[in-house]
């Protein structure tokens, strides 16, 4: 975020905490420009845009005044993740707009890419009636989540259970341990494998699935037979840590790949050497569906519709709880 973005903010904020209060008449560009430790000009840009948005009124010879903004609409922002590409996001969006057709018609919606969020920062500041959903939010948002808090702006997280905020997540520690007891009734003495990308923070939540695995591995006395992580997710990259672990394949009864991406490479090579998934190893994954037919693959599927549900109910609420959900995802086996 620029020096100019920053200061807007900061005078934005001072304008809802009353600092200049509607009406009021905003202190000399001089004034300014030592308070916020900014140029003139940049000052000046400042104000132009607070003029453009709505907040501020200035006219030549009389000064820049505070503009009344307390009979503001209630305005719903749904901010969803691009900081990468993500086949996802296209699905989530259509989701979403089908969801909204039921919002109130006493509030306006904008769904938003986190990469253009900026752009609608200041508005949503300015409008004491805003209410802001993040899907998956990525930590480059993670600033203006802080921000929004300490604006008191109402705002709910999605699958990102972080204790200072509300949110509505998938509980993956009670998905996992569905899928060991699964495992348990069928062999108490499983071989397992786990096949991952890198390390990511922007990912944490494939971090997360690795973490809960191990424990459940500890937990349930099953030995680990394998584990490979691929430097990325390029084809060249993944392929030698597939072939590797299905070079374990006598070792191995599961092979768990946390990130569906990598499954069809996996299913297509272990065809290509006549291993039958099913038969000579089964796979768990999550949020795969590329193939219902496919046999031997037990596949956790968060509920997403739910909850965006949730998070839409929220946020249309007279008044807004406190809210930290968990919502168990369905767990499919097909055998």
């Amino acid at each position: 975020m620029g020096v100019t973005d920053r200061v807007k903010n900061w005078i934005s904020k001072d304008i809802r905490d009353g600092v200049y209060p509607p009406g009021s008449k905003l202190p000399t560009r001089m004034t300014m420009m030592n308070k916020y430790n900014i140029a003139r000009a940049s000052i000046d840009k400042v104000i132009r845009q607070l003029v453009e948005e709505g907040l501020l009124s200035s006219t030549q010879g009389s000064g820049t005044y505070v503009l009344d903004t307390r009979n503001s609409e209630p305005h719903l922002y749904i901010v969803l993740n691009t900081e990468k590409e993500c086949d996802e996001v296209n699905t989530f969006h259509s989701k979403l707009s089908l969801m909204l057709t039921n919002v109130s018609q006493n509030m306006k919606h904008t769904i938003v890419g986190s990469k253009d969020f900026e752009k609608s920062f200041s508005e949503v500041l300015q409008n004491d009636r805003s209410r802001v959903i993040w899907s998956r939010p990525s930590i480059k948002s993670y600033g203006y989540i802080a921000s929004l808090y300490k604006a008191a702006i109402p705002q709910i997280l999605i699958n990102r259970p972080i204790p200072a905020y509300n949110f509505v997540t998938t509980d993956t520690n009670k998905a996992i341990r569905s899928v060991f007891e699964h495992i348990k009734a069928e062999n108490d003495k499983a071989r397992m494998g786990l096949l991952v990308p890198e390390l990511d923070l922007e990912e944490s939540f494939l971090a997360e699935r690795e973490v809960y695995f191990h424990q459940m591995i500890y937990e349930y006395g099953f030995s680990l037979a394998y584990m490979g992580r691929s430097g990325d997710k390029s084809t060249k990259e993944m392929l030698p840590h597939i072939r590797a672990a299905l070079d374990k394949i006598s070792e191995m009864d599961y092979l768990f790949v946390p990130d569906f991406y990598m499954v069809p490479f996996v299913m297509t090579l272990a065809d290509e050497r006549g291993i039958v998934i099913g038969r000579d190893l089964k796979l768990i994954t999550i949020d795969w569906n590329e193939d219902e037919r496919a046999s031997g693959i037990i596949c956790i599927r968060q509920e997403w519709d739910a909850m965006f549900q949730k998070a839409l109910s929220w946020a249309q609420a007279e008044t807004v709880d406190k809210i930290q959900e968990f919502v168990t995802p369905e767990v499919q086996v097909k055998s």
